[in-house]
């Protein structure tokens, strides 16, 4: 094994543990650093998750609030530590426990969401705090540089090595009379997710007579609001990851119709990864970093959704390119990647030299 790039404790600070996507990679990209060796501890405000295996220390005695405005009796500010902060709410608390070595590991500009009007203010003061960020999409830096004058570095995705094709697989695997798998992620109450656009697109293609199975995995029990559109198909609720990883691997097609707050999109590279073709939204996150590995189709448009997820299921050819230029895509965010992306943005953001 390499050696590590510095000798230091990190800490990660997170305001709880759902099975969320954001959380999955920050468990993720703990688990690596651990395994290359570092002291790694998760410090949050829930138990340890029952949903994914973590190798570190895990810390739920955490109160951010307390640690944001004080620095009490075991809960000095740690200046030899590096302390990431994961979400907005626990930036004030990395900024005192960490000091210098501070950083944020932003996943997308929470201030950009709907649904939490009321903490933007709150978000953008938090934001303003002069620590340097880990981004996980070079639009996040211009962002972060443009809004709040802050340096960023972007670091790779740490992808589980279990998302890979099915075994033996040539194509994306319609063939004969298989009815073609449409995979549709993230719950329809996250507006941002797009969930609505996809499944309107869907329904018009029934309209159509289009043949496909939709098949959903969200974190939420399927609502009225999505049975209404009569789709009928596979609803997955709170599947561990390992479940996903199957999930994925036996679908012919994903859909990711966010809108501009996306991140990055995760689903996207571990469909890819797993030689699924994807139909993406044309935002900042997915031009940034998905080149021509997807098709890009205008947000909140079902119509072009539906003609584009059309043409995709019926010609055969435009789903093994994507399939050929997703797996060339994710085949550069292999573990070893995502570790070695951190360490150098790190060393580039605190100044640490090799140890």
């Amino acid at each position: 094994m390499a050696r590590r790039a510095f000798d230091a404790h990190i800490i990660y600070l997170l305001d709880g543990a759902p099975l969320f996507g954001g959380v999955k990679v920050v468990l993720d990209q703990a688990n690596l650093m651990a395994a290359r060796g570092y002291d790694v501890t998760v410090r949050c405000t829930e138990p340890r998750p029952d949903w994914m295996d973590v190798a570190f220390r895990w810390d739920e005695t955490v109160d951010l609030a307390y640690l944001e405005h004080s620095s009490g009796p075991g809960e000095e500010a740690d200046h030899e530590a590096i302390v990431i902060g994961t979400y907005w709410t626990t930036l004030g608390a990395a900024a005192v426990l960490g000091g210098r070595r501070a950083v944020h590991y932003c996943q997308g500009y929470e201030g950009l969401y709907s649904h939490n009007k009321t903490d933007h203010p709150a978000i953008r003061e938090a934001y303003s705090l002069p620590m340097p960020a880990l981004t996980v999409s070079p639009h996040l830096n211009g962002l972060l540089a443009r809004e709040f004058g802050r340096r960023a570095e972007v670091v790779k995705q740490p992808l589980s090595t279990g998302f890979s094709p099915c075994r033996g697989s040539v194509n994306s695997g319609l063939s004969g009379s298989r009815t073609p798998r449409v995979l549709v992620m993230s719950p329809i109450e996250v507006d941002w997710k797009g969930v609505e656009t996809g499944l309107r697109a869907l329904v018009k293609l029934r309209d159509r007579d289009v043949d496909f199975d939709l098949v959903r995995i969200s974190q939420f029990e399927q609502s009225e609001l999505e049975r209404g559109f009569d789709l009928g198909g596979e609803y997955h609720c709170r599947v561990r990851p390992e479940r996903v990883q199957e999930i994925m691997r036996n679908c012919d097609l994903l859909l990711a119709p966010s809108w501009e707050p996306e991140g990055f999109g995760l689903p996207v590279l571990e469909a890819m990864a797993s030689g699924v073709p994807v139909v993406a939204s044309d935002v900042s996150c997915f031009r940034a970093w998905c080149g021509g590995a997807a098709l890009l189709v205008p947000p909140k448009e079902p119509d072009l959704w539906a003609n584009t997820v059309q043409r995709v299921l019926q010609h055969s050819d435009e789903r093994l390119a994507l399939r050929r230029q997703g797996l060339g895509l994710a085949g550069s965010y292999q573990p070893a990647d995502s570790v070695r992306s951190l360490e150098q943005a790190l060393c580039t953001l605190l100044d640490l030299g090799s140890s």
